[in-house]
């Protein structure tokens, strides 16, 4: 096409969860197609973006209205993040934290909460053990 279509600058195509460094001069935050209903998404997404919480979509649902709180996540999107933390994608808690090994963790996590406290203990005693703290 001659150049016709060429590839945005990145501040058109802000995605929350990799998209950190252009959140400041964003024109587009996409918030990733994040469908809270479903029941995979306890164990695979945490999202830093609050409107992508379906508490949220519950209460504007019920006031049958945008609500407060949900107008000023419009009107000031930059700042509707939940403390997060940032890991850059070559730390290795990275790579852990979008493993398989992960998502297992998450499932066990939310479906067997008992199971995952008991292992926990297992873990801290075992740290301390080896390494001399918690």
């Amino acid at each position: 096409m001659g150049g016709l279509i060429k590839e945005l600058d990145g501040v058109w195509n802000v995605q929350v969860n990799t998209g950190l460094r252009y959140v400041a001069e964003a024109r587009i935050i996409h918030y990733l197609g994040y469908q809270p209903a479903s029941r995979h998404n306890a164990y695979f997404n945490t999202l830093p973006f609050l409107l992508a919480d379906e508490k949220m979509l519950r209460e504007v649902r019920q006031q049958g209205d945008i609500t407060e709180k949900v107008g000023e996540m419009i009107e000031r999107p930059k700042r509707a993040f939940r403390n997060s933390y940032i890991l850059g994608d070559d730390c290795p808690a990275y790579s852990l934290l979008f493993s398989n090994h992960m998502r297992i963790l998450k499932y066990i996590y939310v479906r067997h909460r008992k199971m995952y406290l008991w292992a926990e203990k297992i873990y801290r005693k075992a740290f301390r053990r080896f390494f001399g703290r918690s």
